[in-house]
């Protein structure tokens, strides 16, 4: 699912995409908007005005513009055009950008619909075989819909249709952190585990070691107390460049493994952090953002550590991630 922020119905005309949109906007607490609608707000005319004065060609570049500017806002869902994602690139937009579903309706359920609406479809208008017109257009943008991310059949009541998405939402959002969750366990121990290997290697050669490389790794150490204690909301206990004796590096890299798998446990990765950085100016990440960011925050002080231990003749560590995974 690429995003759940934003919500996208497709389908024919008259398959429920706008009663269904405000009632799902309303439980998720999103925006709703039309899209026919709000073409017709801006224009000051109806679809069919528009249709018959500037063509339709004209109204499909208009219904364009309006996707891309929509496909940009968050917590919204929207009710498309019947032909919206059948023209341009506007499918390929939909799926890029948004979380989609298919109101999938009967041709006859569809003819029963909308034989009292002819006058409001400009599609429609002149046609007097409404089931053949529905069948025929189904047949060239029924294959378009049914690339959306799920399809919903129509034998649902608008309220079901509505629990159903939800509950097809939460589930990905679900399966999503737990993936997530998993990946940065992984990570996690593989920072533990190159740590403890590099702190033995360096206690072995302690007579060797420079100033920086003990200041380096202190401020490996301290780095990830500091992000674990503003992800915890409590005050740290060291500064940045504070330096720590090498026989305490075993302790302090095992608490900062521990404390953040706690919160890997205990907090959601898309919570926000507000926090106050050192300068004393104010800023907000997501909890998964700041644990990949001390992860890469390791890592690239691991290879200045290793420059300095070349340097001093002490013949460095293997960190590679994909040789800890053999």
């Amino acid at each position: 699912m690429k995003n759940v922020n934003r919500i996208v119905l497709i389908g024919y005309m008259g398959s429920g995409k706008s009663t269904i949109g405000k009632l799902l906007a309303k439980q998720l607490n999103f925006d709703f908007v039309d899209m026919d609608t709000l073409i017709e707000l801006r224009t000051f005319k109806t679809i069919t005005e528009i249709f018959q004065e500037r063509g339709e060609d004209y109204f499909r570049h208009l219904e364009k513009e309006t996707l891309l500017e929509l496909l940009q806002e968050k917590n919204i869902v929207i009710a498309t055009g019947g032909g919206t994602p059948c023209f341009f690139d506007n499918m390929k937009m939909i799926k890029k950008h948004a979380t989609s579903f298919f109101l999938n309706v009967s041709e006859k359920e569809l003819k029963q619909r909308l034989q009292n609406e002819m006058n409001k479809r400009p599609l429609l208008k002149d046609n007097n075989n409404l089931l053949q017109e529905i069948t025929d257009q189904l047949k060239i943008r029924k294959p378009i819909y049914s690339q959306a991310n799920y399809t919903i059949l129509s034998h649902y009541t608008p309220q079901k249709i509505v629990e159903i998405i939800i509950q097809i939402i939460e589930q990905n959002k679900n399966q999503k952190s737990m993936k997530l969750t998993s990946f940065f366990s992984e990570m996690l121990d593989y920072n533990y585990e190159v740590n403890h290997l590099f702190i033995q290697r360096m206690i072995q050669n302690q007579d060797k070691l420079s100033e920086k490389s003990i200041e380096l790794f202190s401020h490996i150490f301290n780095a990830h107390h500091i992000w674990n204690t503003r992800m915890r909301r409590v005050k740290s206990e060291f500064e940045v460049w504070q330096n720590h004796s090498i026989e305490k590096w075993e302790e302090l890299n095992e608490t900062n493994y521990k404390e953040t798998h706690k919160i890997l446990e205990g907090f959601p990765l898309e919570e926000i952090v507000m926090y106050t950085n050192t300068q004393g100016h104010q800023y907000e990440n997501k909890m998964k953002d700041i644990i990949f960011h001390i992860m890469n925050h390791t890592n690239y002080h691991r290879a200045q550590i290793v420059t300095e231990l070349k340097k001093n003749k002490i013949e460095p560590l293997s960190s590679d991630y994909i040789s800890f995974k053999r």
